[in-house]
């Protein structure tokens, strides 16, 4: 039985449900592997799931804040504050970059762009500090919190301090209201569900459309990525939305039907299989989608920041201001001791060269992709550009670690732990996958943190600081409640075969 059929899933936020479409993805070739992929990220424009960013009362309430942002940033003091957290926030560092008046917050700010900072994303007085600080000397605003799954403390308390000081709020999420989370805030004397409730009563705009799971169950960078940053674009440009929204469809489709992966995908697998390093060669643009896709592989899939890097160009700091460009400039590539073992150019021309001596293959937009970019207004190619390298380097990177073995059927089994949401995500994998009761699960999670045997254990917020500072959390607590054992034994076997697929496979027995 799927895990979509399990009794206990319709309960689930659809944000972090299983997609049926790709519940086999570690099973199929990497061109399948590609396919599948596309077949759910085309469901952000509608599906059985919902109507998608086509839906029309979602996109009746886009033309109303559009309208809003337009009249505040015509004033010489206006501010449109974008924040988030984790993904989200990157997000909206990367659609704020190098456009006047609006500003990007992300939880932790710049330093957590590569690694969480534990704490922050579920700190509602974090969300209303950053607020506060971006407003200083501002006049009339419009506050836009996202938050795939309406859950992210962070945006909570940025949309509560945005309330009283009377700005205009929105909020980006992707589940129904009654699945936004309810469990109270500290300091708020309210949930996210009570802000999104108040949102949908008036107070605000609540942007909700339904887009259905993840490929990679609630990795919400992937279809929840898109849809943000599709809906970011719409809500920062004027004329007809409709259309609009055709026209990055169209582009969906051709990236999904010309993409060839394949060589990148198994040069990228071989290289990470090994514990080695790959890195993306990319001029500024490119480079800004390039390392928000780096910059998700260590929470997604326990890796390391150095295993997939972003060489670029030194222009690239006035784009993403307070970046720290120590050694992600193109110069510093010839200057490594130890060079990533595989190398691919994303840039959309190939004018960087081909540095010599590297392994690795071209991950260039596909010809008609390009020339479907080409003929678009100017004003809208550079977020088309964005959106197509996005797709391409979403599915790269997603199924070079599959192919690594860091994905068991659509399952992301080596997360990194480093907020609540993560916790709850991995009591639920360890539920499923080690074939445990709920509460066994997060026993034994607690056991593989902690080395503790006892009844009483630390509270959440401590553990998910003991998890983020501890490699191979999930698959470790994964073996441990499936066949019974201790913690340091699953470590045992881990080290002595790392994939998790192979030591789950019918017959081991430990």
């Amino acid at each position: 039985m799927g895990a979509h059929e399990r009794p206990y899933y319709l309960s689930m936020r659809i944000t972090e449900r299983s997609n049926p479409i790709t519940e086999r993805i570690d099973a199929v070739s990497s061109a399948e592997m590609v396919s599948l992929i596309g077949a759910a990220e085309r469901e952000i424009f509608g599906s059985s799931w919902g109507q998608g960013l086509f839906e029309r009362n979602f996109l009746g309430r886009v033309a109303d804040l559009r309208g809003h942002i337009k009249e505040v940033l015509s004033r010489s003091d206006g501010r449109l504050i974008i924040s988030g957290a984790g993904t989200s926030g990157r997000l909206a560092l990367h659609a704020a970059a190098g456009i006047d008046q609006v500003v990007g917050l992300m939880a932790g700010g710049m330093d957590a762009f590569f690694r969480a900072r534990e704490g922050v994303e579920d700190s509602p007085q974090a969300g209303a500090r950053d607020l506060d600080a971006a407003l200083n000397g501002s006049g009339r605003f419009v506050y836009i919190g996202i938050s795939c799954g309406l859950s992210a403390a962070y945006v909570a308390g940025g949309v509560a301090r945005a309330l009283e000081r009377n700005g205009t709020v929105g909020v980006i999420g992707f589940n129904p209201t009654e699945q936004a989370n309810r469990r109270p805030l500290p300091g708020l004397a309210t949930s996210f569900h009570g802000l999104a409730c108040r949102l949908e009563e008036g107070e605000g705009f609540l942007l909700n459309p339904i887009v259905g799971p993840e490929p990679i169950t609630g990795s919400t960078r992937m279809k929840g990525g898109s849809a943000t940053r599709i809906l970011l674009d719409l809500l920062l440009r004027s004329g007809p939305v409709q259309q609009q929204l055709v026209a990055f469809q169209k582009l969906q489709d051709l990236v999904f039907k010309h993409a060839d992966l394949t060589q990148a995908i198994e040069a990228a697998a071989t290289t990470l299989a090994e514990d080695g390093d790959i890195a993306y060669l990319a001029d500024a643009h490119e480079g800004l989608m390039a390392i928000l896709d780096a910059s998700e592989c260590p929470p997604t899939f326990g890796s390391q920041p150095h295993h997939v890097r972003v060489f670029t160009e030194d222009r690239f700091a006035d784009l993403l201001p307070g970046f720290n460009m120590q050694g992600s400039r193109l110069s510093d590539l010839a200057a490594l001791s130890q060079p990533p073992q595989a190398l691919f150019p994303v840039c959309y021309t190939p004018r960087l060269g081909w540095p010599p001596g590297f392994a690795g293959a071209s991950l260039h937009l596909p010809l008609p992709v390009a020339d479907f970019i080409a003929a678009l207004p100017e004003a809208e190619r550079a977020t088309h550009r964005s959106m197509a390298l996005k797709w391409l380097l979403n599915s790269f990177s997603t199924c070079s670690f599959i192919r690594a073995g860091k994905v068991y059927g659509n399952t992301m089994v080596d997360l990194r732990i480093s907020n609540l949401k993560l916790w709850d995500r991995a009591v639920r994998i360890v539920t499923e996958l080690g074939r445990v009761a709920c509460g066994e699960a997060e026993a034994v999670l607690v056991r593989t943190v902690t080395g503790a045997t006892g009844k009483e254990a630390p509270q959440r917020a401590l553990l998910v600081t003991l998890a983020s500072q501890r490699e191979r959390v999930v698959p470790t607590a994964i073996l441990a409640a499936h066949y019974g054992i201790t913690p340091d034994e699953a470590r045992a076997i881990l080290r002595s075969q790392p994939l998790l697929k192979q030591n789950l496979a019918v017959g081991n027995d430990f």
